[in-house]
């Protein structure tokens, strides 16, 4: 494509990059610079603006490792694929990527390319032309997560050992809340003693990089907790809202919360009471290792909330 033009991110393009990323037809919050910089100090952002005839065609957020001398896109998010609007044609992205390759490589010395493409329950509008030209410049899938996706338009009935545990959570007077950024300290408190406890690790976020991000996304990043019948939090899910998908993060609930089927009680009000008219409702992913590792038990907990299966991909292109 002719008059194609590579120009490297910086705070000077803050505003033009948001307004791209918001009128985009695949890209989220997690794309806007406010949220993809809040941890800049890990990452060597190598993120670039492709241009056409003078015009902003399209976004690619990236990184770059200097250890494995690798692009990534990018490294701190799940996924991050280039973000593009409708005028985006199967021919310009092809052009995309034949420049950007050279790019990364003469710029970086980089080896390597790895791409995580959005899922495509994040676009209002068809937009995998990426994953042709992975395909053209010979991309490798190297990790497929599974996640577990509601379609609200089509919703499958709970499982009936779900809808036992909600009732259960029902009679016992455990309580729902919405919207909980005053509970957020004593939720986190419960999900790293999950973490801890049942993995043996901790949130990927600490409690004050998620009291930062909450606060600038007020409307995008939700808490919604559970609490028992002395009114302590026992349970919860922080919802990270986007204009097509209610993604779940950082599920949790305590022993108690557990037997008494608070996450059914809270899963149901979810998906039925608060986000009926967001077009999915996905549950995040249920593997290990980058997929090699299936946690049979979580998903199958899932399933039986009338989930099924959107794959998390991401893959290498060798420089």
């Amino acid at each position: 494509m002719e008059g194609i033009s590579i120009v490297r991110y910086t705070n000077g393009h803050f505003d033009e990059w948001n307004d791209f990323v918001d009128s985009s037809r695949n890209a989220t919050f997690l794309l806007n610079r406010n949220y993809l910089d809040y941890h800049k100090d890990r990452f060597c952002d190598a993120s670039v603006m492709i241009y056409a005839d003078g015009k902003l065609l399209a976004l690619a957020p990236a990184n770059f490792d200097k250890e494995s001398a690798t692009i990534w896109s990018h490294q701190g998010l799940t996924y991050g694929g280039i973000i593009t609007h409708n005028d985006m044609t199967g021919a310009k992205m092809l052009d995309i990527f034949k420049a950007l390759c050279p790019y990364f490589k003469e710029q970086y010395n980089a080896v390597a390319w790895i791409y995580k493409p959005y899922p495509h329950i994040y676009a209002s509008y068809p937009s995998e032309e990426d994953l042709y030209a992975l395909f053209k410049v010979g991309a490798q899938l190297v990790s497929r997560q599974i996640s577990c996706t509601i379609s609200q338009d089509n919703k499958l009935p709970f499982r009936t050992l779900r809808k036992r545990g909600m009732k259960k959570a029902m009679l016992s007077n455990y309580e729902v809340k919405d919207d909980d950024l005053e509970g957020l300290k004593d939720y986190w408190t419960v999900l790293d003693d999950v973490l801890t406890n049942c993995h043996g690790t901790h949130p990927v976020h600490s409690y004050e990089e998620l009291s930062l991000l909450s606060s600038r996304f007020r409307r995008n990043i939700i808490l919604h907790t559970v609490a028992n019948p002395e009114g302590k939090i026992c349970a919860g899910v922080l919802v990270f809202l986007s204009k097509m998908v209610a993604h779940a993060q950082y599920i949790a609930a305590n022993d108690e919360a557990k037997h008494n089927g608070a996450l059914d009680l809270l899963f149901y009000h979810l998906i039925n009471e608060v986000y009926p008219d967001v077009p999915y409702f996905d549950f995040g992913i249920s593997t290990e290792q980058g997929g090699k590792v299936l946690n049979e038990g979580l998903l199958f907990q899932k399933e039986g909330f009338g989930g099924r299966a959107v794959c998390y991909d991401m893959y290498k292109i060798n420089l």
